[in-house]
């Protein structure tokens, strides 16, 4: 999405253009009421519903159930589901004939993936997607903050020029006695020209 002024955000869309609800914000459902966006797992958001007294009944082949009552089912089964998924891996992961023999680390990662896609006994995870057709509505959006005007800092202040380093008291002292080169003389001889070392 282009803006026309830089002072506009853009929203945080998936690849299909869908708007991302932000983390911490409320959602609404006519059939639950309302819940909170608790977390975001690539096009698809955790929602926790801490209020069931908006909430309608579930009419299941059995007989009609509570919302919560069918919820905490949903969540017994992604349960069962990551569990089994993660026993598989492992399975897999000490079979010689596998392609993720050995591979621990990938094993790992994959399980940690399936515990993401659980749910609580409360939460719902819900498409990015399809959310809005299904009668989502979330109250905040992710937002692009604009680009700001970068302005130059200011030039540190100059560094003083180093003193020259003081001759006082070595051989190259120019204003050492006539004494002192006399004796310097003859105890080197031609090898110390106070002109040289100077």
């Amino acid at each position: 999405m282009t803006n026309l002024t830089n002072n506009s955000p853009s929203f945080v869309t998936t690849p299909n253009g869908s708007r991302i609800p932000k983390i911490g914000t409320l959602a609404f459902h006519p059939s639950i009421g309302f819940a909170e966006v608790t977390g975001r797992m690539g096009e698809r958001v955790r929602i926790r519903v801490t209020d069931f007294s908006e909430a309608s009944d579930v009419v299941l082949a059995s007989g009609t159930i509570s919302r919560q009552a069918f919820m905490k089912r949903l969540a017994d089964v992604s349960e069962t589901v990551a569990l089994a998924e993660i026993e598989g891996y492992e399975a897999r992961m000490l079979d010689e004939t596998d392609g993720l023999y050995g591979a621990a680390p990938l094993v790992k990662q994959l399980s940690e993936s399936a515990i993401a896609r659980t749910r609580g006994a409360n939460e719902m995870i819900v498409g990015i997607d399809g959310a809005e057709d299904v009668g989502w509505e979330f109250d905040t959006y992710c937002v692009h903050t604009p680009n700001r005007k970068r302005t130059r800092a200011k030039a540190p202040a100059p560094r003083p020029q180093p003193k020259p380093v003081s001759n006082v008291g070595t051989l190259e002292d120019d204003s050492r006695p006539d004494w002192l080169v006399a004796e310097l003389n003859e105890t080197f001889g031609n090898d110390w020209t106070p002109s040289a070392q100077a």
